[in-house]
């Protein structure tokens, strides 16, 4: 007996639609700031759809896009904001505040895609300061 085919977005949706229950959706102009660099963080935020740049030391670091997080870091550790976030076209993202934020993290299956994000940045930051990919770079 086979095993029936199960679609890879069945678990997503279920995602988004918990994500919906603890969040509130909010429309973020093009230029609008998410967050701050060095300041205390107070939400964190699901994007949805649109994309941000992200900016640290006045550098660029990365874009977002749809299902990805931001200002998590600060919410999970109570720290001040480690980089800038800024909406590059109109955005749709969900808001967490701390509260619904923990409710978010007591949910295994949530939790699980934040970690797997934060370590998915983790890597990638590690590959771009690895002095043997630098050096690669130069070329």
């Amino acid at each position: 007996m086979t095993e029936p085919v199960r679609s890879t977005t069945e678990p997503r949706e279920a995602e988004r639609r918990a994500l919906h229950h603890l969040g509130t959706l909010c429309s973020v102009k093009e230029g609008c700031a998410l967050t701050t660099e060095g300041t205390p963080g107070r939400d964190a935020f699901y994007v949805i759809e649109g994309r941000a740049r992200v900016t640290a030391d006045g550098m660029l670091l990365a874009h977002i896009g749809p299902d990805e997080y931001i200002g998590e870091m600060a919410l999970i550790d109570h720290g001040c904001r480690s980089a800038s976030v800024v909406a590059e076209s109109p955005m749709q993202v969900l808001a967490f505040d701390a509260p619904a934020f923990a409710a978010l993290l007591d949910d295994e299956r949530l939790a699980r895609g934040v970690q797997r994000q934060l370590v998915g940045r983790l890597r990638a930051a590690r590959h771009s300061t690895n002095p043997t990919n630098l050096r690669r770079n130069k070329s």
